[in-house]
């Protein structure tokens, strides 16, 4: 966004032409190419690649789950600048003063968070693109093993699913394919029967719930409900339709089909705040994760 495009946007705001049931579509849309174009790279495929070919439906799936991630993110930015267009007292702020609180929320969504997003959406496409070659091969290579760099920037928690040998099939990978966590630099190593022994279970460390999943499977980038839900997804129950329609916003003929990919319903512990929800010092506390930045 330019600054004119960033000043139109907070003048309709404030004059309540953008609103919860108005989203800023421009906004939505660049959010959603853009990342769909980064995560499509994992599969060498371009943003016009024609998905109706059945050997395209993990992109496919992803591309819908980054507009739904797109329609979500737009949703609370809205949302958080609404929550100052009038001050403690009540009184309509003017626009100078409402554009200096926009624009730090604006900043904040789409500077600070949107690169970590970026990445992450890029290694979990590349986690699932891998699965693929992980199965595929899986009679040459049963085995995995889970790696760390090893260095002194890895996580205690990651460290102690370093060296870790299961089965393809084994349900650990269910949750511990990497990446676990923001900007993590694990990686899986494909292995001969035989290459290495079977390690027993470790002790299972506690991982952000964002990242317990496998990407691979659940074809999906960013959950959309149940207990691995990003908090862009929480909304109040007078919402919930709105979600179910992607917050009103189009999506794609390619995609507009598919339903989002969805979990068990489970008790949500993801907390999110009232004001400014994702703000860049609560972020850590939002996400349950050292965001490392």
């Amino acid at each position: 966004y330019t600054t004119e495009e960033q000043k139109k946007l907070f003048q309709d705001v404030l004059d309540g032409r953008v609103h919860l049931f108005a989203l800023p579509t421009v906004l939505y849309r660049r959010i959603a190419e853009e990342m769909t174009t980064t995560v499509f790279k994992a599969f060498n495929l371009d943003f016009n690649t024609n998905l109706e070919n059945p050997d395209f439906a993990t992109p496919r799936a992803l591309k819908r789950n980054l507009y739904d991630f797109s329609a979500a993110k737009t949703f609370q930015e809205v949302q958080d600048m609404q929550n100052f267009i009038f001050n403690e007292k009540g009184m309509r702020r003017s626009f100078s003063e409402f554009e200096a609180q926009a624009k730090t929320i604006f900043d904040t969504y789409n500077k600070n968070w949107l690169e970590a997003e970026f990445e992450t959406a890029t290694r979990l496409a590349e986690s699932s693109n891998d699965w693929k070659q992980y199965t595929d091969e899986a009679e040459i290579f049963p085995l995995l093993k889970y790696n760390t760099l090893e260095d002194g920037s890895v996580r205690e928690e990651h460290v102690a699913l370093n060296g870790t040998v299961k089965p393809v099939t084994d349900a650990f990978w269910n949750t511990y394919n990497p990446p676990n966590g923001w900007r993590c630099r694990c990686f899986v190593e494909q292995l001969e029967a035989g290459e290495a022994p079977i390690t027993e279970d470790p002790e299972e460390p506690e991982l952000p719930k964002l990242f317990n999943f496998n990407a691979g499977k659940d074809d999906v980038v960013f959950h959309t409900s149940g207990a691995k839900m990003h908090p862009y997804f929480k909304v109040k129950r007078r919402f919930r339709r709105h979600k179910e329609n992607n917050f009103g916003l189009p999506l794609p003929p390619d995609v507009a089909n598919l339903k989002p990919k969805t979990l068990p319903k489970q008790k949500v512990v993801i907390k999110a705040p009232e004001k400014i929800g994702f703000r860049p010092d609560n972020y850590e506390e939002v996400l349950g994760e050292n965001v490392e930045m």
